[in-house]
């Protein structure tokens, strides 16, 4: 890793190796080089009569010493004492990773990705997903020394099955550093979804009531998903919500009730047990049930009162019946009943 040019009497000469000096094959800047690296070229020194011995810019010299060594710029050693600082430019991210830990089934996220140059020369970048359901926008672009340039991220979830999932971002740039780099996303997509209902009757509604299935809930109260019900006005009010005297001997009525996600088949139902108070003299209130986006296909919305059960997941609505000014029914949900299976019976022939 020389360069011998120009010397009075022979730029290789005593006792060396063999090959030495002898021009027979190129560097990795593509100059002739000796099977060492050592090359012949003028070294382009900035002021080689007055003992300036520093690189010009497109000298031989640059990077094209042993690359086991750096220079303070962080490119590979330069030949001779003094070496050539580059421009280099550097790909960063902010934030420096994504994860996302709750995407609900059933729905798309967009995510704002930031790349900025912390270099001192202009970062030119690409970008390639290695999933069909990420898009990114824009897919290349320059970013100037100190600059930052944002990135919209699309994850079209919608179509994936509950599970966990790391998409690469591929980047492909000039920075010598990284030429090449994979951004990491991981996303968490959790089986879940709700039904909420409300109750109306005589110009008032209670329409703050939400039932549902999640992974990260229990059957059991959660703080972070079940919320007790409101007190109801002194007059003219209407309350409806979910029954659990056994979560806790103070509050025993409750707006939202999320339980622990389980698929439901065949018989497997889940059902919610509800109340209803008033002080109206209505004999009848209409209750309106929805269901959200990712309610599983096939599932069916059931109201129970008394010795009925009907069939809502069409119509939403069911009109209940009063009485002293209270009401008692079930929400039910009931899963997915398979088809029966056909079986074929052939006769063996003799």
């Amino acid at each position: 890793y020389n360069n011998c040019w120009n010397n009075s009497s022979s730029n290789y000469s005593g006792s060396l190796p063999s090959g030495a000096g002898n021009l027979t094959d190129i560097n990795a800047n593509g100059i002739v080089s000796d099977i060492y690296y050592n090359i012949s070229e003028y070294p382009l020194y900035v002021d080689q009569t007055n003992g300036d011995f520093n690189l010009q810019e497109g000298s031989p010299n640059i990077d094209a010493g042993d690359p086991s060594y750096s220079d303070s710029d962080g490119s590979v050693a330069d030949i001779g004492y003094a070496y050539f600082y580059q421009s280099i430019p550097s790909i960063n991210f902010s934030p420096e990773s994504v994860n996302l830990n709750r995407v609900l089934i059933g729905a798309d996220t967009t995510v704002t990705l930031q790349v900025y140059n912390p270099g001192d020369s202009t970062l030119t970048w690409s970008v390639s997903p290695d999933s069909a359901w990420v898009t990114v926008s824009p897919v290349s672009g320059s970013v100037a020394s100190g600059d930052t340039t944002a990135l919209t991220v699309t994850l079209s979830t919608s179509a994936l099955l509950a599970d966990t999932y790391t998409p690469a971002l591929v980047f492909t740039s000039n920075d010598p550093d990284s030429p090449t780099f994979n951004y990491i996303i991981t996303i968490r997509i959790v089986n879940s979804w709700r039904v909420t209902f409300s109750a109306s009757a005589g110009g008032l509604t209670d329409d703050n009531n939400i039932l549902g299935f999640d992974e990260d809930a229990t059957d059991g109260l959660d703080s972070d998903w079940d919320e007790p019900e409101p007190p109801p006005a002194p007059v003219n009010y209407l309350q409806v919500g979910f029954l659990h005297p056994a979560w806790s001997s103070d509050i025993t009525f409750y707006a939202v009730d999320i339980r622990n996600y389980r698929a439901l088949y065949d018989l497997d139902v889940e059902v919610w047990a509800c109340s209803l108070s008033t002080d109206l003299t209505s004999n009848t209130v209409t209750l309106a049930l929805a269901t959200s986006s990712n309610f599983p296909d096939g599932y069916s919305l059931w109201v129970i009162d008394g010795s009925d059960t009907t069939d809502v997941t069409s119509s939403g609505t069911y009109s209940l019946s009063i009485t002293s000014g209270s009401a008692s029914f079930d929400v039910m949900v009931k899963g997915i009943i398979p088809d029966a299976p056909v079986i074929a019976i052939t006769q063996p022939t003799a």
